[in-house]
């Protein structure tokens, strides 16, 4: 029932467009859908959620031969009409299972929904064009939609380069995201925004890994779960990235070498390299492969107007991996050996400068946020960090060519009070960067985010002075006729993500 859904979309946060657009798609003729996205991203529950109610066939295939996959799916599919199974039936072909399912009415328009089909198709070569021509002979005509969920990026990868015909005939590819950290927000309306945003340096926007952190309110509780959970042997996530990259990869050293390297900070073609004693374009291959499997991305300075390898700087795409190799991979002699302690001693120690960096992203967020509600004059053409060839950084920069406006921002991630000296001390050090001499006559926007309040002087500075911005949170301070302005769009009224801005 559509009580049942909307219950139902109450836990399953982030994925209302997805789900609207499915069933928007269930209305067309036409309707073969290919789901795609990183591994736990959510694939499959959204799929689930969409076919709820909805006459469907749902069959998830297994690492088994061609022969097991097919009987597998016989036996499904005589549950699905309520026949009894015989056990010597010699079982037929893909394209006669389909005919069977596709011929059978019903009241509603029938779902078909095929997960894990890199299964298939590394047990059978040949499995895309059986489907495809299933799809374009016997479903498609029968008015049968055809949902086809993959979870290996890899297999995806080789379909695209190699233009399999499947692929064309595939009439929507939804591209599953990991889930944003505003949206994550909406989801856990009774934690505070420190607390969500050190979850998020360790979980990113998986929620399947939340799950394991729903009771740990702090960050020292959830620093608890990691020890549990990913320090011990027997924790779920103590293997959860080796086996991410085995699944992709036929060698995979070179590629978890890599990551390890960008997780010490080595973040430039040659300086991984060097680290690894590796050929750089051993390496650019290895960093490409990754970044098509969604696991690292490239980012050069947001003043940049070409792409410049030389310039390019490396990261880690979601929070969870880089905090894996960070804290977990180095120790795995100590570990196997039963010494979680030591580890668990370096990651408390360590863990507020490793979530600076991931606290920079959600700020990204934040700011976007702003922009979108209109709570500041500014126009953004591009966004992210700057840093020069001094190695200096500003941790947020972006771009308004229409206005002639480029915004630096600071982010603080620590348990200290912003002050206004911190802040004037910023303003100084950007004043400073020589790289930015050819945008001298562009207005500098400058802001500040942080997860704790500011000190009153350094509200009292951004509400007396133009083109100065804070962020605390979801609070925007800024010089406007109110004292200050609530990110409400997207952040407030996360029960049920209605409603209007509140003021402060």
């Amino acid at each position: 029932s559509e009580q049942a859904i909307e219950v139902a979309m109450r836990k399953f946060v982030g994925r209302r467009s997805e789900l609207k657009l499915l069933n928007n798609v269930y209305e067309v003729d036409d309707a073969f859908v290919l789901v795609s996205g990183i591994r736990h991203v959510g694939k499959s529950s959204l799929v689930r959620l969409f076919a709820n109610g909805k006459p469907v066939l749902y069959f998830g295939a297994r690492e088994l031969s061609d022969e097991m996959n097919r009987r597998a799916f016989y036996d499904q599919l005589c549950g699905y009409f309520k026949e009894n199974i015989n056990p010597d039936q010699e079982i037929p072909d893909w394209t006669e299972l389909f005919r069977s399912y596709a011929e059978r009415p019903e009241s509603d328009r029938k779902v078909l929904v095929i997960d894990n089909l890199e299964l298939l198709i590394t047990a059978d070569s040949n499995f895309p064009r059986t489907l495809r021509n299933a799809w374009e002979k016997i479903l498609r005509p029968a008015g049968v939609m055809l949902v086809a969920i993959i979870a290996s990026g890899s297999v995806l990868i080789n379909l695209e380069s190699s233009h399999n015909p499947m692929l064309g005939s595939v009439s929507l590819h939804l591209r599953v995201p990991p889930i944003s950290f505003i949206e994550m927000l909406r989801d856990y309306p009774h934690r505070s925004y420190g607390e969500l945003v050190s979850m998020y340096a360790i979980t990113g926007g998986i929620p399947l890994y939340w799950r394991f952190f729903k009771n740990a309110m702090s960050t020292l509780d959830q620093l608890g779960v990691v020890r549990e959970q990913m320090l011990e042997q027997t924790g779920w996530f103590y293997n959860e990235p080796v086996n991410q990259i085995t699944a992709e990869v036929y060698e995979p050293t070179e590629y978890l070498s890599v990551m390890q390297a960008i997780a010490v900070g080595k973040f430039t073609l040659p300086e991984i390299a060097a680290f690894l004693k590796y050929r750089p374009k051993q390496v650019q291959v290895v960093l490409d492969n990754l970044q098509a499997l969604g696991l690292v991305r490239s980012e050069m300075p947001v003043t940049e107007k070409r792409a410049n390898p030389k310039k390019a700087r490396w990261f880690f795409a979601q929070p969870f991996l880089d905090f894996w190799f960070t804290f977990v991979y180095p120790r795995r002699a100590q570990l196997e050996c039963g010494n979680t302690l030591g580890a668990y001693e370096f990651i408390r120690q360590n863990f507020e400068a490793f979530a600076e960096y991931w606290f920079s992203r959600v700020s990204m967020e934040m700011f976007q946020a702003g922009l979108k509600q209109k709570s500041f004059d500014f126009v953004c053409d591009k966004i992210g960090s700057f840093w020069d060839r001094s190695g200096n950084l500003v941790d947020i920069a972006a771009l308004d060519n229409l206005h002639k406006k480029i915004f630096l921002g600071e982010c603080i991630y620590a348990n200290e009070t912003p002050t206004l000296a911190d802040f004037e001390d910023f303003i100084k050090d950007c004043g400073q960067l020589q790289d930015l001499n050819r945008y001298k006559d562009y207005t500098r926007v400058y802001g500040l985010f942080s997860t704790r309040h500011p000190e009153r002087e350094l509200i009292d500075y951004a509400m007396n002075n133009d083109n100065i911005v804070l962020f605390e949170g979801t609070t925007l301070y800024r010089k406007t006729d109110e004292a200050s302005d609530r990110l409400s769009e997207q952040t407030e009224n996360k029960q049920t993500g209605d409603g209007d801005s509140d003021s402060k």
